[in-house]
């Protein structure tokens, strides 16, 4: 990580709420040099981030992508209380559904293009279910999408897509729904994919494919 990118990130990422360029979500300044650390070591062609809302996970990499001059981030979210809320308890339900996730999608489009980001980031708003894509091979994966079973079909189809090599950062892997770890299940399945486990990033964990 180099200090004028760290100082970048930390700029952004310290504006409090309420002020028109805050950016929200709940990613750390930790966990987002993390990932822009990774992408300044690995110089990723293709990033792919399952789960965006505010964008303070995502912005950093790309911010990173934009550093290096290459790579382009794609950002899969549908911005969609009816499927924000699908599959999660009462009270996630409860909670995802009271957003005004239209306006979280504005907030986020607008920070990038006040920074500039708009040539290292593609946008697409669906479900991570029914984004088509014409890419064969990601380089790294974020996976931050519904922690729901949606984690464990993220995990199977996407970072099935990642080449022998790459990485993987899954986020909140102690998180319970309806009782049930469904985002510690999606680890088993990258475990089966060849992936190993390298260290904690927050409250996930960063894993790296080491064969198919």
């Amino acid at each position: 990580m180099t200090p004028e990118l760290f100082n970048r990130i930390a700029k952004i990422l310290d504006v409090p709420p309420g002020q028109p360029s805050h950016v929200e979500g709940w990613c750390d300044l930790d966990k987002a040099c993390d990932l822009a650390a990774t992408v300044l070591a690995i110089r990723p062609k293709v990033i792919v981030e399952i789960g965006v809302f505010g964008g303070r996970s995502l912005i950093p990499m790309a911010l990173a992508c934009q550093h290096l001059n290459q790579g382009v981030v794609i950002g899969i979210d549908p911005w969609s209380a009816q499927a924000s809320t699908d599959g999660y308890d009462e009270a996630n339900a409860k909670w995802w559904g009271s957003l005004d996730h239209e306006a979280v999608y504005r907030r986020f489009m607008s920070h990038l293009r006040e920074l500039g980001l708009q040539g290292y980031v593609v946008v697409e708003r669906s479900k991570s279910d029914d984004v088509k894509f014409e890419i064969t091979e990601i380089d790294f994966l974020h996976i931050d999408g519904q922690h729901t079973e949606q984690a464990i079909r993220d995990a199977n189809r996407f970072a099935s897509m990642v080449r022998v090599g790459g990485f993987v950062c899954v986020d909140d892997t102690g998180w319970t729904n309806h009782g049930v770890a469904h985002v510690s299940l999606a680890v088993v399945e990258l475990l089966k994919l060849g992936f190993v486990r390298l260290y904690n990033v927050s409250t996930g964990s960063m894993f790296q494919r080491v064969s198919k």
